[in-house]
C-alpha cells in the first residue's frame, strides 16, 4: 500500500511540477482550414497551408488543415470561429455537411475563400451567394495592376497604396458580382495580355455579412510564389481576423468602455522574469530580463495586471511592475481615439530600480507576441515615462515620419510641427530613433495623468493632459527583406516595465478625420 501511495504522490508531483513550467497559450481564434478538391488540385495548396500555419503560430491561433468533409458537424463547427477554403474545386461537402456550414454561418461563423473556393460547389445556391461570384476561365499567369478600393478601409487592403502590381492567376467569372459584396480588389483589365475585355469593373477580392457571419474572398493564391509575398500574406492574415471578430472595419463612434473587472477585452504576455522575482514554482530567470524564456500568454503568477477598485467603485488597472509584460487588447483597431487617465505608484522592480519609471502605450502591435524584448509586439510606442510623457519609440521595425527641431539633447530629436522632417526608426539607413515630446506635461507624482492617442490611417498624434507633444505619418514596418509595408492598424498594448503604476477610464472610439484643432496644429 505504502509503495503504490508512493508511486501515486511520486506521480502527481511529476505533474504538478511540468504543469507550472509550462507557458500557458490561450489562443485568440480556432480555424478550419478545408483543401478538399474533386475537380483541378493546386500545387500550391502545400505551400497556401505553410503560409497560413506560419500567420497561425504567429497570432497562437489554433488551426486545423483537413480534406476530410465529416469536420463539417455541429458539434464540431461550434468550436471554430472562421473557415477557410483553400484551393478547394468541386463538390467537396453532402447534403447535411452543407447543412451544418451553412448553419454556421448563419449563426455567426467566419468564412475566408481563397483562388479556386470561386470553382467550388456550383450547384449550390446557398453557397453561390456566399462566395458571390464562380470562376468562368483565366489567362496565362502574368503581372497585372489591382485597384485598390481605398474606401472602404477594410483591414485585408488598408495596408496598401491606391494599386497593388503582383503576379497571379487572374480569374474572370460566370456571371456579375453579387449585389451584397463589397469590393476590395478590382482588376485593371488593361494590363492583361491575352486579355478578355470585359468593359465592366474586374473585382478580384470582396467582403459581405449577408448571412450573418463574416465573409471574404480574395481570388488571389493561385501560385506557390504568392503565399511567401508579405503583402499577400498580411492581406491573408487581416481578412481572417475580420471574419474571426477581432478586426473591425469601423469601431462605434461612440465610447466604448474597455476596462472591467475580469479584463475581459485583454490577454497578458508576461516577459523573462528577473533573478530577484520570487515565483510559486520553478521557472528559468534571467539578470537580463530582454533573453530567455518569457512566461507568456495568460501566465501572469504574480498578478502584474489586476484591477482594483477606487473608494468611488471605479475599476482601476494595477500594474505591479515586477516582471516586464504588456496587456494586450484582443481585437485590433484602425481609425480611433484612445484616452485614458494614469497615475504612478511608488514601488520599483529590477532590473529598473535606477532608472525613471516608465510604462508606455504600445498601439497598432502586430506580428507575434514577443518580438520585441522577448515580451512585446513590434508596434509604435506612446512613451509613459517619468518627465517623457509623449515620447516616440518605434519598436521592431516599425517607422513612421516627424518634424522635429534641431535638437543637442544627447536622448534624440524633439517634435516640432514646423521643423524638418525625418524618419524615425531603429534602422540603420534611417536618421531617428526616439523623438521627444514637444514639452514636459506630466502632472506631480501620485496625481492622474490624461493621455490620448488619436490615429487615423498613416498618422498619429500624443496627447498629454489636453496639450499636443508629438504627431507622426507614414507609419509602416518594415520586412525582414527590407520590404516597407504601411501600418495602419493592429492591437494596443499596455507596459508592465518595472514600475507601479495604475489605469483609469480606458475608452476608445471611432473617428473618420482628426478634429480641425488637431490638423490646425499639425499642418496636416
Amino acid at each position: 500500500m505504502k509503495e503504490i501511495l508512493s508511486i501515486i504522490l511520486f506521480s502527481v508531483t511529476i505533474l504538478s511540477f511540468s504543469n507550472t513550467n509550462k507557458t500557458f497559450q490561450k489562443s485568440g481564434l480556432n480555424i478550419l482550414v478545408f483543401t478538399r478538391t474533386e475537380t483541378y488540385r493546386h500545387h500550391s495548396i502545400s505551400d497556401g497551408l505553410k503560409s497560413i500555419r506560419e500567420i497561425s503560430d504567429e497570432q497562437l491561433w489554433e488551426m486545423t488543415a483537413t480534406e476530410d468533409p465529416s469536420f463539417f458537424n455541429t458539434t464540431y463547427l461550434e468550436k471554430v470561429d472562421v473557415i477557410v477554403f483553400l484551393n478547394t474545386s468541386g463538390n467537396i461537402l453532402n447534403k447535411e455537411e452543407k447543412k451544418d456550414f451553412e448553419n454556421f454561418i448563419r449563426n455567426g461563423g467566419g468564412f475566408v475563400g481563397i483562388h479556386a473556393a470561386s470553382d467550388t460547389e456550383y450547384n449550390w445556391p446557398f453557397y453561390q451567394d456566399l462566395i458571390g461570384a464562380q470562376f468562368k476561365n483565366h489567362p496565362e499567369v502574368q503581372k497585372a495592376r489591382l485597384i485598390v478600393h481605398k474606401n472602404t478601409r477594410h483591414p485585408a487592403t488598408n495596408f496598401l497604396e491606391n494599386e497593388w502590381i503582383t503576379t497571379d492567376e487572374w480569374y474572370y467569372f460566370k456571371e456579375p458580382l453579387k449585389e451584397h459584396c463589397n469590393v476590395l480588389l478590382e482588376l485593371d483589365e488593361s494590363t492583361i495580355k491575352r486579355k478578355i475585355t470585359t468593359g465592366k469593373p474586374h473585382p478580384i477580392s470582396w467582403f459581405h455579412e449577408k448571412f450573418v457571419g463574416r465573409t471574404f474572398y480574395t481570388g488571389l493564391g493561385h501560385t506557390k510564389v504568392q503565399y511567401a509575398n508579405p503583402f499577400f500574406k498580411e492581406h491573408l492574415k487581416n481578412a481572417i481576423l475580420w471574419a474571426g471578430k477581432q478586426y473591425d472595419i469601423q469601431i462605434s463612434n461612440t465610447w466604448n468602455n474597455l476596462l472591467d473587472k475580469d479584463l475581459t477585452k485583454w490577454n497578458s504576455f508576461i516577459g523573462v522574469p528577473h533573478t530577484s522575482v520570487t515565483l510559486p514554482f520553478e521557472f528559468p530567470k534571467k539578470d537580463d530580463v530582454k533573453k530567455g524564456k518569457p512566461l507568456g500568454l495568460n501566465n501572469d503568477p504574480l498578478q502584474v495586471f489586476s484591477v482594483i477598485e477606487d473608494k468611488k467603485g471605479v475599476f482601476v488597472l494595477k500594474i505591479s511592475g515586477e516582471i516586464y509584460g504588456g496587456l494586450t487588447t484582443k481585437n485590433m483597431y484602425q481609425n480611433y481615439h484612445f484616452k485614458c487617465e494614469f497615475k504612478w505608484g511608488d514601488k520599483k522592480w529590477e532590473p529598473r530600480l535606477d532608472a525613471k519609471r516608465d510604462t508606455g502605450i504600445l498601439f497598432h502591435a502586430t506580428g507575434k507576441h514577443g518580438a520585441f524584448w522577448n515580451v512585446w509586439m513590434r508596434s509604435l510606442e506612446c512613451q509613459v515615462q517619468e518627465k517623457d510623457f509623449g515620447d516616440f519609440f518605434p519598436l521592431s521595425g516599425t517607422i513612421a515620419d516627424i518634424p522635429v527641431k534641431d535638437s543637442t539633447h544627447k536622448e534624440g530629436h524633439i517634435y516640432d510641427a514646423n521643423g524638418k522632417e525625418i524618419t524615425s526608426a531603429y534602422i540603420e539607413k534611417y536618421r531617428g530613433g526616439r523623438i521627444r515630446r514637444s514639452k514636459n506635461m506630466e502632472n506631480a507624482h501620485g496625481e492622474w495623468n490624461t493621455l490620448e492617442i488619436y490615429t487615423v490611417d498613416d498618422k498619429a498624434v500624443f496627447i498629454v493632459n489636453d496639450e499636443l507633444v508629438s504627431a507622426l505619418k507614414n507609419t509602416r514596418y518594415q520586412e525582414s527583406n527590407n520590404l516597407e509595408i504601411p501600418l495602419h492598424g493592429g492591437r494596443i498594448q499596455i507596459q508592465s516595465e518595472g514600475a507601479e503604476g495604475y489605469y483609469r477610464a480606458i475608452q476608445i472610439r471611432g473617428i473618420d478625420v482628426f478634429p480641425k484643432e488637431i490638423l490646425k496644429i499639425t499642418g496636416w
